[in-house]
């Protein structure tokens, strides 16, 4: 969902930076108004933000928590579930799952009397959240 929000947006911006760039002028408008009118150089620039930003916005999904890692190192700071903003290319989030996950192993053996013995043990484990 939040995929197709961002493609979204970057389609618009980049569809407004074709048809119209901004340009800043001073005519008739005092000393630093603001003109729209056609400029390359305007989309140009709106394009590029658009990509350096868009990559900072994300969702936490559900039943899990993430970690921002700035720059590979962990930096303490943990976000909840939802939608979350972190600075481009410097801080990243590491998702790590809170919902409890079982592992089950099955073993055979035989007993003294030669009878089979089946055993299956089930392990359930789970991240503590606020401690992630």
């Amino acid at each position: 969902m939040l995929g197709i929000l961002k493609l979204l947006i970057f389609l618009g911006v980049l569809a407004i930076a074709v048809k119209v760039g901004f340009k800043v002028s001073d005519r008739g408008r005092g000393k630093f108004g603001l003109e729209i009118t056609p400029s390359l150089g305007g989309g140009v620039i709106l394009v590029i933000l658009s990509l350096i930003v868009l990559p900072a916005i994300g969702a936490i999904p559900a039943g899990t928590r993430g970690v921002v890692l700035r720059l590979g190192a962990v930096t303490g700071r943990v976000l909840p579930e939802g939608i979350y903003v972190l600075i481009p290319a410097i801080e990243r989030a590491e998702l790590m799952s809170v919902q409890t996950v079982a592992h089950s192993i099955s073993a055979a053996a035989a007993s003294k009397d030669l009878q089979d013995v089946t055993t299956q043990i089930t392990l359930n484990y789970s991240l503590d959240p606020e401690k992630v």
